[in-house]
């Protein structure tokens, strides 16, 4: 084993006495897998720290998720979303055997499942924006999943077919409630908001803060004004991330609000620095997207 600072656990899986098999020359563990392909069947599913619903929620897995399962215990799967790497628990389920095709995903916030095409039937469930879903029929108005139910179309987009400009999308979630590591209309984070949004232009994000702020765009340098900002550019603090919905004003998650929100960039700035006494860490942009 290699002498070097541990892997991170959020996206590298392995525990004392199991671990991820690409990981046998970096971590020691009992034993060593390849794991097994699943997806997930659940609209929304939290991943959380252990195998219990005391342990806190640090992301969240959508439908039609292909995740890597490397054990299921007492109801419990220890998995790793294929879409982000990122490692957790969640009940098993919540996931069935194999991996899905997905033609398309959702493109709207959230959309209703019907049991038929007809709007006057009760929905059996709802899916969120970044939801991947595998067509196999439409009609006029909506379009058939392949494990039953029907969406409306208008509010799905082929698989290769994005949305660049991330405020649009980050601005469906406006009035969403603030949840720590939600990834969903229901209820989302700062990163999370940021990872749907870069999802729906077709670049595929870490999870945290701190992932993206490494790893997303472009590091630039502005004025001290803040002068010289473009809608899109994503501005990080500390812990922290928005998206600049114009050369001024920022969409963010925050725990301020408890909500997604729009706000001057000078406001937030001066209020994170009241409370967390931090300044902007750094400002990324995507060349593609400017």
């Amino acid at each position: 084993m290699n002498d070097v600072t541990a892997p991170d656990k959020r996206l590298n899986a392995y525990r004392p006495d199991l671990a991820a098999m690409e990981l046998r020359d970096d971590v020691v563990a009992e034993r060593y897998t390849e794991g097994s392909a699943f997806h997930v069947t659940a609209p929304v599913v939290s991943l959380r720290r252990g195998p219990g619903f005391e342990f806190p929620q640090d992301s969240q897995l959508l439908f039609g998720d292909n995740i890597r399962c490397f054990e299921e215990k007492d109801g419990w799967a220890w998995v790793q979303n294929n879409r982000d790497g990122y490692v957790g628990y969640c009940p098993s389920s919540d996931l069935n055997t194999g991996t899905t095709n997905p033609t398309h995903l959702v493109s709207s916030a959230f959309s209703l499942i019907f049991p038929e095409p007809d709007i006057k039937r009760h929905p059996i469930f709802t899916l969120s924006l970044g939801s991947h879903v595998e067509i196999i029929e439409k009609n006029e108005k909506f379009s058939k999943l392949a494990n039953g139910g029907w969406v409306y179309s208008r509010h799905l987009a082929s698989r290769g077919v994005t949305q660049p400009d991330l405020a649009e999308t980050a601005s469906k979630f406006l009035e969403s409630p603030y949840l720590w590591g939600g990834n969903s209309y229901l209820g989302l984070d700062c990163s999370g908001l940021v990872q749907l949004a870069l999802l729906r232009a077709g670049i595929m994000a870490k999870r945290d803060t701190d992932q993206q702020e490494y790893s997303v765009g472009e590091s630039i340098t502005i004025n001290a004004d803040h002068s010289g900002l473009k809608r899109n550019d994503l501005v990080f603090w500390p812990g922290h991330v928005g998206i600049m919905m114009d050369d001024s004003s920022l969409i963010h998650a925050n725990a301020t609000d408890m909500k997604t929100s729009i706000a001057p960039l000078e406001k937030v700035s001066a209020h994170i620095k009241e409370i967390e006494g931090t300044e902007i860490s750094s400002i990324r942009r995507l060349e593609e997207l400017a």
